[in-house]
């Protein structure tokens, strides 16, 4: 255990630190603030995140958080990893791979129910280790390889595209085996032991200074950290507080329930059961969890009714990416508060807000444990006394130390390079990120790579959206709005004052003329230029860049992730109407003809040129159409005017640019066009404009339960009314062609709907005539929300391929997320270059699962 601070830099700010270090203008002159080499120090530039309880927060709230998580939480699995990848920068390939596989923690033993279609019957299959075969990598004949030996195909010429290989095992009864991921497919229950003569391996709890206590880890603390998770749902305990009549417990929550707590707010583990169809009554019934409390077993097992599907999602949210399970002391709490049940009222609400409210306030079973944690710094100690069943972890130099350092006020991200570069090559942090270093600075650490390591890494987008702001397609009721009447009877065809009163009627907020002014107007910007002021490509979609594609093809596509797509998913599409009347996309052009523009030599310093996009000629005249024959019913009326609001919070020089030119684009295409640019760069105005729903733009958070297309599809479903926007492009499915996808979904969805007494009933569809749809007719609810994902999963796997599933989020970018905003992009790059010193044996971490545990300590 590590007790002792090293340099007296740990106390004091960076600013303070460069003040009274040198700075080196050379690598190979530097002074070295880590002589021991068995810490890792990674500075942040931005608060420390972790607030009351933070332990609990879902894993996909903060991506330090998680890091920490992967670190200290007492884990059922993980995907351990080994070796730093060897990389050929020349060639940009990989001579060397990291080694990933599946490491039980502490599962002893996996009993797997499958359906065998062979067989036609059910079989049980057990896996009881994790091991896996040695990596070979040299060119073997076949006939001279070995069975326990892994020889990789090298997919990119003489080594391979990606920084990882997921390591297989020859032995059948591993978790590692291929007969482990096909009983996953088709299971129906999944069955964990915690408890194996095999592997006598006890880990006791211990406390955040390292002392080990009495209580053994066992599969109840498991359990307990199930139940705890599903308990911090709000509506699963607003529900469990009447079931068991928790008064207490109900009145102190009065008091201190926000609807920002993290802890109070968490993901619904119910919904996550009921996606995969998994019964939970009893896994989430505090009851049962004390009958079974001597158990050694955990048992997830399908509906009575269905007879097997596929868990392979399933086990990877629950064990591998959250930390929905991760354990707490069962026994230690009982006896802390001197109870056998506690879940009475009079004991439920004293652990359950007050266990780990702070590092302090909990116990560790893990890898590391939290030593300190303030707003400058958190301190990670090694847990020497951790055992794992398989591995060399306790014999091998690992770090002893971790400390994560923050900025309670992020500087502006040229200092914080130069800083940090500074830090680096004095050893007093041991990464650098050298994708966001300044040109220049990135040749000068390039050029001295041979005094540290370079590494691949890579930022990932999972679970939230990309940019929290949609288009405002249903504004909700308000004494005054951010756009004149002139303009909502032309963007919303709706007199502003029925959308004061709240007279919405949503035939004519979807009608062919108000669809085809929206996209008129919100393809006059070039977006590649706006995405280019940062030296990103576009990315016009709130959809998270590495969603997984779900589909009826994922074995036969190039695609696995989103960000795959991102030439078809930002496509694009100018409506208008053929000789039926029926909505078409008319344009022909993606973003590859807005980069053309971007980098037309003869607009090279033209930035009103760059910033028209490829449609604008059509756009100019056909708006200048509509717009005179509004006027010439409209005669007396004053000019088009709307405020365009976008995020300003840290504007650069070109931005600024791009701003000021703005309203002359639109003024361009006709001067009765008059849009305001509102810059908003504090709370009090983000309130205003994307909150009150006053404004064009409205904000649209969500957080994935799962990472996957079809998780995001249902999500932007439930989100601001969009279901009616589904059921519209439903009634006028006869004359839509420009939204084919959206159109095949909803169709499929409802005509399911409506064949069924029982979802006719729940949907009231009867009363859903054109004439009575307006934006007050529909309210979402659990029920209704369980059936439809139910349906929309099989709708999904069964008739909608990958292309189809890109082509159909490209359509509701079109419909919701075309806004004029800088955020709009990212950076497409796979992999980005991280500087690591040179000592470091630091693993790829895989799909953004950072374990840190697995970094050896070389010479």
């Amino acid at each position: 255990m590590k007790k002792n601070l090293k340099g007296m830099w740990i106390f004091g700010g960076l600013s303070l630190l460069l003040g009274i270090i040198p700075i080196s203008c050379n690598l190979a002159k530097k002074n070295d603030y880590n002589a021991l080499h068995d810490n890792y120090v990674t500075w942040i530039n931005k608060p420390n995140m972790a607030k009351d309880f933070s332990y609990a927060y879902s894993n996909n709230y903060d991506d330090n958080l998680r890091d920490i998580n992967l670190l200290t939480g007492s884990k059922v699995f993980r995907i351990a990893s080994q070796k730093s990848p060897v990389m050929d920068f020349r060639d940009n390939i990989v001579l060397q791979p990291s080694e990933l596989w599946y490491k039980m923690e502490y599962a002893r033993e996996v009993l797997i129910e499958s359906w065998s279609n062979e067989i036609n019957k059910y079989s049980v299959h057990l896996y009881n280790n994790d091991r896996i075969k040695k990596v070979n990598l040299n060119e073997t004949l076949e006939e001279d390889k070995q069975p326990n030996e892994f020889y990789p195909n090298k997919d990119k010429g003489n080594g391979f595209n990606n920084p990882y290989i997921f390591v297989p095992s020859s032995l059948e009864n591993s978790i590692n085996h291929s007969n482990f991921f096909n009983s996953l497919k088709f299971a129906r229950s999944i069955t964990l032991n915690f408890d194996s003569p095999e592997w006598n391996v006890i880990n006791n709890w211990i406390t955040y200074e390292g002392s080990k206590t009495k209580y053994k880890v066992k599969a109840v603390d498991f359990r307990l950290g199930l139940l705890k998770t599903a308990l911090q749902n709000k509506a699963f305990r607003d529900e469990f507080y009447d079931r068991f009549h928790m008064n207490k417990a109900k009145a102190i929550e009065k008091e201190i329930y926000t609807e920002d707590n993290p802890y109070l707010n968490g993901p619904s583990l119910q919904k996550l059961f009921q996606n995969y169809q998994i019964k939970y009554d009893d896994l989430l019934n505090p009851q049962t969890l004390k009958w079974t409390k001597d158990s050694s077993i955990i048992r997830f097992e399908l509906n009575s009714d269905l007879q097997q599907r596929d868990l392979t999602g399933f086990f990877d949210t629950m064990f591998i990416y959250s930390n929905y399970m991760d354990a707490i002391p069962y026994v230690y709490l009982t006896e802390k508060y001197n109870t056998n049940d506690l879940f009475s009222d009079d004991i439920f609400s004293q652990w359950f807000f007050n266990y780990g409210k702070t590092y302090k306030d909990r116990l560790y079973s893990s890898y590391y444990l939290i030593h300190s944690d303030d707003n400058n710094q958190t301190k990670l100690w090694r847990n020497t006394q951790y055992k794992t069943i398989t591995g060399t972890w306790n014999t091998t130099k690992h770090l002893n130390e971790i400390i994560f350092r923050y900025n309670q006020i992020p500087l502006n991200q040229d200092t914080f390079n130069i800083q940090m570069l500074s830090a680096f090559k004095q050893n007093i942090i041991s990464d650098i990120n050298v994708s966001n270093l300044s040109i220049i600075e990135r040749e000068e650490i390039l050029k001295q790579s041979n005094q540290f390591k370079l590494n691949y890494f890579k930022l990932y987008e999972k679970y939230k959206p990309h940019n929290n702001l949609i288009l405002n397609i249903i504004p909700k009721q308000s004494k005054s709005y951010y756009f004149n009447n002139n303009f909502a009877k032309l963007y919303y065809q709706t007199n502003i004052n029925d959308l004061q009163n709240n007279n919405i009627d949503l035939n004519n907020i979807f009608s062919n003329k108000a669809m085809i002014f929206r996209s008129l107007i919100n393809n006059v910007i070039n977006n590649y230029t706006l995405a280019k002021s940062i030296n990103f490509e576009p990315w016009l979609s709130q959809a998270p860049l590495d969603l997984k594609f779900v589909s009826n093809n994922l074995n036969n596509t190039n695609y696995q992730y989103l960000r795959e797509a991102h030439l078809n998913l930002n496509r694009q599409k100018v409506l208008s109407t053929n000789e039926d009347n029926k909505l078409i996309s008319i344009n022909k052009t993606n973003m590859v003809d807005n980069k053309l523009i971007y980098e037309n030599l003869d607009s090279i310093t033209n930035l009103k040129a760059k910033l028209k996009s490829a449609d604008f000629d059509y756009v100019k005249s056909t708006l200048k159409n509509m717009i005179n024959e509004y006027y010439v019913l409209n005669s007396n009326s004053k000019n088009i005017e709307w405020d365009i609001p976008i995020l300003a919070f840290e504007l650069n020089k070109k931005q600024q640019q791009i701003i000021q030119e703005l309203p002359n684009i639109f003024k361009d295409i006709d001067k009765r066009l008059q849009p305001r640019i509102m810059l908003i760069n504090n709370y009090d105005l983000y309130k205003e404009y994307f909150l009150s729903s006053k404004s064009i733009y409205i904000e649209n958070k969500f957080n994935l339960l799962e990472s996957n297309t079809t998780s995001y599809i249902f999500e932007l479903l439930k989100a601001k009314n969009h279901f009616l926007l589904l059921y519209l492009l439903y009634i006028y499915n006869h004359q839509q062609e420009a939204f084919n996808y959206l159109n095949k979904l909803s169709k499929s969805l409802f005509n399911k709907l409506k064949s069924n007494p029982k979802y006719n009933l729940i949907f009231n569809l009867e009363n859903w005539e054109l004439k009575n749809i307006n934006s007050n007719v529909f309210q979402w609810n659990d029920e209704l929300e369980n059936v439809i994902y139910q349906y929309l999963q099989e709708l999904i796997k069964t008739n909608f391929s990958t292309e189809d599933i890109v082509w159909l989020i490209n359509e509701i970018n079109n419909l919701l997320s075309f806004n004029i905003d800088f955020n709009n992009s990212v950076s497409i790059v796979n992999y980005n270059k991280v500087a690591l010193q040179k000592y470091f044996i630091k693993p790829f971490a895989y799909d953004g699962l950072n374990y840190l545990q697995d970094i050896v300590i070389g010479e």
